[in-house]
């Protein structure tokens, strides 16, 4: 069996990313260097978001887009229309709004199974997009909202200004997602979820409402994409139909399979995703057909079951070394 890890655990990404940011800032690091890594940190927030679905719910949804980009909208609304710039109230609006669209939209698609589940929650995805674009007077349409000012970060002094602010705001975020994340795993709510995903007829003779459980999954998921769906905003001081784009929703699906099925697996698979870009941006023209092929080689590898081949050579390896002593 393998070995269950401490409260601390969850912990360490944040560490981690503290840690970068004191090198990035002593050694002088370029305001580009620190910016990507808000960036990244923000992606990694939104694989963790869908981790919570695929990997304990067993439901691989495209609609993470149209969570992540109304969260971004509603703090881009907020700041524009409304002049409101403190960022918990935007994060809490942006939460709010994202968490009462999935409860509308799981409605409806947790109907389906399977292929049918993705081709519904994807097609939900479109349609919020092409409300984005057609309603120009919310939303700006195909131009987005410009002038969104950087959030005051008030009880603290100051605004979300300063790479270093942004960068920490931004992994504080990541930290509770994954808290947040491992909490509904380790609750009773998360077994039954994985009970679900395992035997969804089995759960149900068993008294359970499968349904009711994998909306609530569906909600917490939607909430938590949009936390990072309105820092980006925050960060850009922009917002546009671009961020409710479905390949959005296919980037964080990767990342999910790129973290193997654990649970920090998807915040270091999403951190990895958006340095691979940047890199390749700043050395290639042709970055995306180079990136396809490494999404391919990565999917032919197949990490979750590499990963799986590795923890049980772990669990081999580790009783026989406590026996030699």
């Amino acid at each position: 069996m393998l070995r269950r890890h401490g409260p601390g655990r969850a912990l360490v990404i944040g560490l981690a990313l503290a840690g970068v940011a004191v090198v990035l800032i002593r050694n002088g690091s370029s305001t580009y260097s620190l910016s990507v890594w808000s960036l990244a940190v923000v992606g990694a927030g939104l694989g963790m978001s869908l981790s919570l679905l695929v990997t304990y719910a067993g439901l691989p949804s495209l609609a993470q887009a149209a969570f992540y980009g109304t969260g971004g909208y509603a703090v881009g609304i907020l700041a524009v229309k409304q002049g409101q710039d403190n960022l918990w109230l935007g994060l809490l609006l942006a939460a709010a709004v994202s968490g009462v669209l999935a409860l509308v939209l799981g409605l409806v698609s947790l109907r389906t199974r399977g292929i049918y589940f993705q081709i519904i929650t994807l097609s939900f995805t479109a349609m919020i997009w092409g409300l984005a674009v057609k309603w120009r007077e919310l939303t700006g349409g195909d131009d987005g909202l410009v002038g969104i000012l950087s959030p005051s970060i008030a009880p603290f002094k100051g605004y979300l200004v300063t790479p270093q602010t942004v960068f920490t705001v931004s992994a504080l975020s990541l930290i509770l997602i994954c808290l947040v994340v491992r909490m509904v795993r380790n609750s009773a709510f998360g077994h039954v979820l994985v009970g679900i995903r395992d035997s969804e007829s089995r759960m149900a003779a068993l008294g359970y409402r499968t349904t009711a459980y994998r909306l609530g999954a569906f909600v917490i998921s939607g909430v938590l994409a949009a936390i990072p769906g309105a820092l980006l905003t925050y960060q850009l001081q922009f917002v546009s139909p671009a961020q409710l784009n479905f390949v959005v929703s296919i980037q964080a699906l990767l990342m999910v399979v790129i973290g193997a099925g654990t649970l920090l697996g998807p915040a270091v698979a999403g951190i990895g995703v958006i340095w691979l870009q940047e890199i390749l941006q700043r050395h290639t023209d042709h970055w995306l057909l180079v990136l396809g092929v490494i999404y391919i080689i990565v999917a032919m590898v197949n990490p979750p079951m590499l990963a799986q081949r590795l923890r049980q050579r772990w669990v081999v390896r580790e009783p026989a070394m406590e026996s030699a002593r």
